[in-house]
């Protein structure tokens, strides 16, 4: 009978223990994810000019397609439907398929917590001036 009372003093304590580490480890996990946004975004043209990217945005524009000019490296992407929800960057591909057009969907990881302040404000310009050489 005195090992049984051993035995579930030991289980409830363990319990609370263990139930104490998973609950800090999910609020951690949990607050890593708060401090970081992920930007779905389509790709329709990667140039080594920057004329051409601009043509393209002015192209895009004109069937009223938000399209802004990212820097990546030596070369210029142009990319329209910037967007925290994929469903949102959807639509805009399908409108593009509609119209013909060839696009490569992206997924871009951001956690500066200065860019992560832009996307919130949705100033996706500013945005991708800071993240110049990712994705």
């Amino acid at each position: 009978m005195e090992n049984k009372k051993v035995i579930i003093s030991f289980a409830i304590v363990f319990s609370i223990l263990f139930s104490g580490l998973y609950f800090m480890l999910f609020s951690t996990l949990e607050k890593q994810m708060d401090e970081q946004k992920v930007l779905y975004m389509i790709q329709v043209g990667l140039f080594d000019k920057k004329e051409n990217a601009k043509a393209m945005q002015m192209k895009l524009r004109k069937d009223k397609i938000d399209a802004y000019v990212w820097n990546k490296g030596k070369q210029i992407a142009v990319v329209c439907g910037i967007s925290e929800e994929e469903n949102n960057t959807k639509k805009i591909g399908k409108e593009l398929k509609e119209k013909n057009m060839s696009y490569v969907e992206k997924k871009v990881i951001i956690k500066n917590k200065e860019v992560v302040k832009l996307i919130e404000k949705k100033e996706y310009g500013k945005v991708l001036e800071k993240i110049r050489d990712e994705g």
